[in-house]
C-alpha cells in the first residue's frame, strides 16, 4: 500500500503546465468538477487500505459517465488517486468543497446529484467482494461501511427508505385518528 503524504496543493493536474495545484473551489472550473464528484467513490474504495480490481472499474466506469475518458486530462490524475492513497485530511476537504457545491445548487438539482453519489459509493464499496452488486451488504467491508456512513451523515443524505420511515409514525398516528372517528 503506498500512501500519499502530499497535500491537497499537490493532488490535482494542472491541465496547462501539468504540474501541481490547490484543490480549492476558485482553482476548480466547471470541467473539473466531475473530479471533485468522484473522491468519496476513491476514499470509499481505499477504506480498508486496497483497491480491488472491482472497485476501480466501477470508479473508472463513473468517470466516464461524467465525460472522463482515457484521453481526459483528469484521467491521470484520477488514476493516481487509485495508485497512491491520499491522505485523510484530501478527503475531507473534498468534501467539505462538495458540500459547498451541493448547497449552491436547488433542491431539484442537489437531490439527484446526491443520491447518484451516495449510491455509487455504495456500489464500489459493495464491488469488492464479488461478483454482485445486488445485495451489497454481503461484500462491504467494516472499514467501507463506516466511510459509507460518514458521508451519508456529513451530506446529509436521506434516501428514499429513510424518509418513507420517518414519515411512518405521522401515517400511523393519521390512521390510528380516522380509524377512531370511524369506531365512535
Amino acid at each position: 500500500m503506498k500512501i500519499m503524504k502530499n497535500t491537497t496543493e499537490e493532488i490535482i493536474s494542472n491541465k496547462q503546465s501539468r504540474g501541481r495545484r490547490g484543490l480549492r473551489r476558485e482553482n476548480l472550473n466547471e470541467n473539473e468538477m466531475p473530479l471533485l464528484f468522484l473522491v468519496p467513490l476513491v476514499e470509499t474504495a481505499w477504506a480498508h487500505g486496497a483497491i480491488a480490481r472491482n472497485e476501480k472499474q466501477m470508479i473508472f466506469t463513473a468517470a466516464r459517465e461524467e465525460k472522463i475518458d482515457e484521453k481526459h486530462f483528469l484521467n491521470q490524475t484520477l488514476d493516481e488517486l487509485l495508485i497512491y492513497q491520499p491522505g485523510q485530511a484530501f478527503f475531507n476537504s473534498c468534501l467539505a468543497l462538495i458540500k459547498t457545491e451541493l448547497a449552491a445548487m436547488t433542491v431539484a438539482e442537489r437531490e439527484p446529484k446526491l443520491a447518484k453519489l451516495v449510491n455509487r459509493c455504495r456500489r464500489v464499496a459493495g464491488s469488492a467482494g464479488g461478483n454482485s452488486t445486488m445485495d451489497i451488504n454481503n461484500f462491504t467491508s467494516p472499514e467501507e461501511s463506516e466511510v459509507l456512513a460518514r458521508l451519508v451523515a456529513e451530506l446529509n443524505f436521506r434516501d428514499a427508505e429513510q424518509k418513507s420511515k420517518r414519515r411512518e409514525p405521522f401515517a400511523a398516528t393519521a390512521i390510528g385518528k380516522i380509524k377512531r372517528i370511524f369506531k365512535g
